[in-house]
């Protein structure tokens, strides 16, 4: 349905003047569209009327709302698993769902859609290169503490024309970064192989979406790596014996990365969070928040503060306002045992 219609159907659901479009016909039980991870939906949810229950589909859009992207896998022919919940009711009550034990063969692979919003016909692409493999579609992050009405949309990662995702192999010894255009195209532009289980995360792009950074652990530590988004390596950002964790933020005026790490700093926990920034062309790494806690970091919008909250399990936790570059700019929570607040605050630390 359009706008209109759907804030229709959000004052009243059952508005017979609301137009509404079905867009598929041919799902079934464990093969159906938009059901959970075993594409189950088996219609018989009902809501506090008694009426099939609506569920949310787990899609993607592209920035301009024209296109979106949804997953499909044919599960008829995996075995239940069963399982018996005899916890929290009188009697144990019995639950099954497709399960795929080691050494069982599927024959049937997650699929991949483009959906055309506009002419309402969607679009098979193909993206196999593993057997069994797992399909991650990224999506962009949505504004920082933002209530705006399209904070639980969730938009690929890309541009209109062209989207990002990671195809992982059963494994997990395999992992390709994929470009998918809207016409079909497939280009992967970034493999990792390893003979060890391998992670993945999300990538940034960055340089008004030309270029990307890539997080991996090919050197034997997890590292950010600088790319151009046809897949060649400009340098590698981070290197060095510790743990790269999350990207926090990003300045781009001045090209520099924020990054949680671990394990870096000197007689401190190897597991034990800080806060640092680089620049992305591998120069002037700085640590941001020294002490010998272990810290987790919000950072705004802008990337010009962050709020630190430091503790160990023998200190009182304490919450600290940064600026980019490191100084404290204002003690927040100091002596509380209490670390996150629901409160407005300005930068001075005024409540």
């Amino acid at each position: 349905m359009d706008r209109s219609n759907y804030l229709k159907a959000v004052k009243n659901e059952k508005d017979s003047t609301i137009v509404e479009h079905q867009i598929t016909k041919d799902g079934v039980q464990y093969y159906a569209w938009g059901g959970d991870e075993y594409s189950t939906t088996t219609g018989e949810e009902k809501d506090k009327d008694n009426e099939p229950k609506r569920k949310r589909v787990w899609i993607s859009w592209s920035p301009d709302g024209r296109y979106f992207t949804l997953s499909r896998k044919d599960n008829r022919s995996l075995k239940p698993l069963w399982v018996i919940n005899n916890v929290g009711s009188s009697r144990p009550t019995l639950e099954s769902y497709k399960y795929q034990m080691p050494g069982e063969v599927d024959s049937t692979e997650t699929e991949l859609y483009i959906f055309d919003a506009n002419a309402k016909t969607p679009r098979r692409i193909n993206v196999s290169a593993f057997k069994n493999q797992t399909l991650s579609t990224w999506t962009k992050t949505p504004d920082k503490n933002s209530y705006k009405e399209d904070y639980f949309i969730n938009y690929w990662l890309g541009t209109n024309e062209e989207f990002y995702i990671s195809r992982s192999s059963r494994d997990l010894k395999r992992i390709d970064l994929l470009k998918v255009n809207i016409n079909g195209t497939v280009n992967t532009i970034i493999q990792e192989r390893s003979n060890v289980y391998l992670d993945v995360q999300k990538p940034l792009l960055i340089e008004n979406k030309k270029q990307l950074v890539h997080w991996s652990e090919r050197d034997g530590w997890g590292h950010y790596y600088l790319y151009d988004t046809n897949g060649k390596l400009i340098n590698q950002i981070t290197k060095g014996a510790f743990h790269t964790e999350e990207i926090t933020g990003l300045d781009p005026a001045s090209g520099t990365l924020f990054f949680t790490a671990s394990g870096r700093e000197k007689n401190e926990d190897p597991y034990y969070l800080h806060q640092y920034s680089i620049n992305t062309n591998g120069a002037g790494m700085k640590l941001l928040n020294p002490g010998n806690f272990d810290h987790q970091v919000e950072m705004s919008e802008s990337s010009k503060y962050f709020v630190n909250n430091s503790s160990r399990v023998n200190t009182t936790p304490e919450s600290v306002l940064y600026n980019s570059n490191g100084p404290k700019s204002n003690d927040i929570g100091k002596g509380r045992s209490v670390v996150t607040f629901c409160c407005r605050l300005q930068i001075s630390g005024t409540f």
